[in-house]
């Protein structure tokens, strides 16, 4: 009755973090594949070895909206009302592992190492324009509608080399830890920012009020972003010279209660990126006042083109214009997450599970949350399907398996994905990798288990 109540709590607090959102891969670590170590250095890894096929050992691709393209070209459709209130983070999410290869030692010991590209990229527009472009300034007289803050942008490339450790001190718990050495390709975020319009009384004025300090660096340290298409040999060669280094950490656990249910928890990419040959461009307080600009009611959208290409000529000429300053050098927290599962075993080959994740960045603590149910057939095959809770969408279904042939290890994983039409489409994680994997683990402390369950399952 106690695993019962544990299970509806959690399932709770999943709904309740339902409205909001975040970019993570929440089904990866359900499958029998070494990139599970990645999620969880902790987690649990049935192989003596494993070598990932090179540049194609994981290749992950995450996009995410605050509304699909259908409503982008319906913008009076409820989902644009529904959907764009408060933060609306575009994400962007690539990597692509270049080399992944580790082995077991001393039986219960798991060593790995692994190389690879990262780009996380962010975007976040507040609800206040979305409110203007729907529903014009009516019932705003004197009020202001903001679109950005210091949030608006954060974004990171880097290549990331790592070092990860697993062990399983008895057949109830594992602990793991990775280390990981980073080197900047790329970096931009706000530092401060702000953009908001104002309505004046009687509506006789609209006012446009914006500023912003835009750090950046690594491939990008131009006088101005008008200089990004006049690259020549000597810009790219000292905008390459790799002096932007960082470190990170990743660590976690598994612990097994009893022999239905097991807990999990993990923080990875806690760590930093010390960015050299940096600069920040300085948009300085910048007021913009559109004289009789009726635009209080919905229906008056058509006569609203010249306001809108008033203000993207403005804000245009004030990037074009900013104030560029070179800054030495400047430390940049990564993208943190924090994840947190519960799983309950029905038998040795079946398991649900509910899993709390939070990423953390850019003043931004962005939860969300899945529930999923993992299927072991035999030696050769698993798979797991689940949903993720995401921002003001409750269906995102999401599916994936594992195939095992010999020593040929093929995965693939479609994650949030709340539409089958593209044009319906706002949330998708795409995972795909093939590895070399040698074994099963068959032996824990001199204890012989299942070649296709966990050895904690039957040693309780």
């Amino acid at each position: 009755m106690k695993t019962v109540r544990y299970i509806i709590v959690v399932f709770a607090l999943l709904v309740a973090v339902s409205t909001l959102n975040a970019q993570e891969t929440f089904l990866l670590k359900n499958l029998y594949i070494p990139q599970a170590l990645d999620e969880n250095p902790g987690t649990y890894t049935p192989y003596k070895l494993h070598i990932g096929f090179p540049a194609l050992s994981r290749i992950q691709v995450g996009v995410n909206m605050p509304t699909n393209l259908y409503n982008y070209y319906h913008i009076t459709t409820k989902g644009w009302k529904r959907n764009t209130k408060g933060n609306n983070i575009v994400d962007l999410n690539f990597k692509e592992e270049i080399l992944n290869f580790g082995f077991r030692f001393g039986g219960s010991n798991y060593l790995w190492f692994n190389t690879s590209l990262n780009v996380d990229a962010g975007l976040n527009i507040k609800g206040g324009l979305f409110d203007f472009v729907i529903n014009g300034n009516a019932d705003k007289e004197g009020k202001t509608q903001k679109f950005l803050d210091r949030s608006a942008v954060n974004g990171n490339a880097y290549l990331e080399f790592a070092i990860g450790y697993n062990r399983e001190i008895n057949s109830q718990l594992s602990v793991g830890g990775k280390v990981k050495y980073l080197l900047g390709l790329a970096h931009a975020h706000t530092q401060k920012a702000n953009a908001a319009l104002t309505s004046q009384a009687d509506f006789d004025e609209l006012i446009l009020n914006y500023y912003a300090d835009v750090y950046y660096g690594g491939i990008i340290p131009y006088d101005t972003f008008d200089d990004l298409g006049d690259m020549d040999p000597k810009q790219m060669y000292e905008a390459m010279a790799f002096r932007s280094h960082g470190l990170a950490f990743d660590m976690g656990f598994r612990y097994r209660i009893n022999k239905w249910v097991e807990v999990e928890a993990s923080v990875l990419d806690l760590g930093f990126i010390h960015w050299d040959n940096a600069k920040s461009m300085r948009i300085a307080p910048t007021e913009v006042v559109f004289e009789g600009a009726d635009l209080t009611t919905a229906e008056k959208r058509e006569n609203w083109t010249h306001v809108f290409e008033e203000m993207a000529d403005t804000m245009k000429a004030s990037i074009q214009n900013a104030e560029i300053v070179d800054i030495p050098s400047y430390n940049k927290m990564l993208t943190t997450k924090l994840n947190i599962g519960a799983y309950v075993w029905l038998s040795k080959n079946d398991r649900f599970g509910c899993t709390f994740n939070a990423r953390m960045y850019g003043g931004l603590f962005v939860p969300a949350g899945s529930i999923s149910y993992h299927r072991n057939l035999g030696k050769y095959f698993d798979f797991t399907v689940g949903n993720t809770f995401r921002l003001k969408s409750a269906f995102n279904p999401g599916l994936g398996f594992s195939l095992k042939l010999g020593a040929f290890n093929l995965y693939t994983l479609v994650d949030y994905a709340n539409n089958v039409y593209a044009d319906k489409l706002k949330n998708v994680n795409v995972v795909f990798g093939i590895n070399f994997v040698g074994g099963r683990f068959n032996h824990i402390r001199g204890k012989q288990i299942s070649d296709t369950a966990p050895s904690y399952y039957l040693n309780f």
